[in-house]
């Protein structure tokens, strides 16, 4: 059984293909300023991002580390430090957490562009609790 296809939202975003292993998030990022017409480069951007041994608060590991690597190695960064970039870089933008797919339609019908964070292929995977290192 086939299900019902939902309605499109297709925002005028140009993304581009990551150049590093581990900058997806960044890449995403540096997108979406292009989008509001803050142009910055992906070293620009990486170099201001805090780094950290916990994704919470920084990037953790090497961008160019394979990818499925659990902290301290290369693993990648979340919301909440990728939000505080782009505010440096002078774009207003909220980091959130535990909103559903009508937050998302809401925020894409109204022409807001949104970053989700999501698996490799979108398949679930266990969440790993991280300790409270900076």
């Amino acid at each position: 059984m086939a299900c019902a296809s939902a309605p499109r939202v297709q925002l005028d975003v140009r993304g581009r293909p990551q150049a590093r292993s581990l900058s997806c998030e960044s890449r995403s990022a540096y997108d979406l300023l292009g989008h509001v017409g803050i142009q910055v480069d992906e070293a620009t951007f990486l170099g201001g991002l805090a780094r950290s041994d916990n994704p919470e608060f920084g990037f953790v590991g090497s961008v160019d580390d394979p990818g499925g690597g659990l902290p301290p190695d290369g693993y990648g960064v979340y919301e909440g430090p990728i939000a505080d970039r782009m505010r440096q870089l002078g774009c207003d933008v909220e980091a959130v957490r535990g909103v559903d797919l009508d937050w998302l339609r809401r925020h894409l019908d109204g022409g807001r562009p949104v970053i989700v964070w999501a698996t490799a292929g979108l398949e679930p995977s266990p969440i790993v609790r991280m300790r409270d290192a900076r």
